[in-house]
C-alpha cells in the first residue's frame, strides 16, 4: 500500500479523533470507492462505522479487508477482533465464535483476542471455559506481585477447570 493511501487513512482516522465521525464516514466511503481493493481502506472504513454503532455496515468491509489480505499483523488482529465483536453485538454468536477462533489460531497469546474470545464464550453460556481463558490471560499479563505469589496454584486451578 502506498504512503499516499496511508496518509489518507490517517486523515480519516484523525477526523474521528477530533469528533467529526459523520464526516469521516463520508470520507471513508469515498476512499472505499476510490480504492475498493485496498484491504486497509476497507478495514478502517469498517472500524469507523463500528465506532458509530453501525456494525451492520462494518461487517462487509471487515470481510472484504480479510479477503484482500492485510499485510500488517496488528491490522489483521484488529480486523478479526472487530469482526467478531460486530457479530456479537448483532447477536450472531456462532459467526462471532468462528471469527474469534480464527483470531485465536493466529494470535494464541494475544490478551485482546483472549478477552474477546472469553466474552464470546460467555455469550454462548460456556462460562467455565471463559473463566479459564480470562484467568490464564490474567496470569500471563499481570505483573502484580500479590498475584505472582499465587501464580502456581492459580495456574493449576485455571488449567484444570472442567470445561
Amino acid at each position: 500500500m502506498s504512503q499516499i493511501i496511508r496518509e489518507e487513512i490517517k486523515k480519516g482516522r484523525d477526523m474521528v479523533k477530533h469528533g467529526h465521525a459523520e464526516d469521516s464516514i463520508k470520507f471513508f466511503e469515498g476512499l472505499v470507492h476510490k480504492y475498493p481493493n485496498v484491504a486497509e481502506v476497507n478495514l478502517y472504513a469498517g472500524m469507523t462505522h463500528d465506532n458509530l454503532g453501525q456494525e451492520q455496515k462494518a461487517l462487509p468491509l471487515y470481510e472484504k479487508a480479510l479477503e484482500l489480505g492485510l499485510s500488517e499483523k496488528n491490522e489483521r488482529r484488529n480486523c478479526l477482533v472487530s469482526l467478531a465483536s460486530s457479530y456479537l453485538v448483532l447477536g450472531d454468536r456462532m459467526k462471532s465464535l468462528k471469527a474469534i477462533e480464527k483470531a485465536k489460531g493466529s494470535f494464541p497469546n494475544d490478551p485482546v483476542v483472549s478477552s474477546f474470545y472469553a466474552l464470546t464464550l460467555c455469550e454462548l453460556n460456556k462460562t467455565k471455559q471463559a473463566v479459564k481463558e480470562l484467568g490464564l490471560t490474567l496470569l500471563k499479563e499481570s505483573e502484580n506481585p500479590n498475584l505472582k505469589n499465587f501464580e502456581e496454584p492459580l495456574q493449576k486451578y485455571f488449567s484444570e477447570l472442567d470445561v
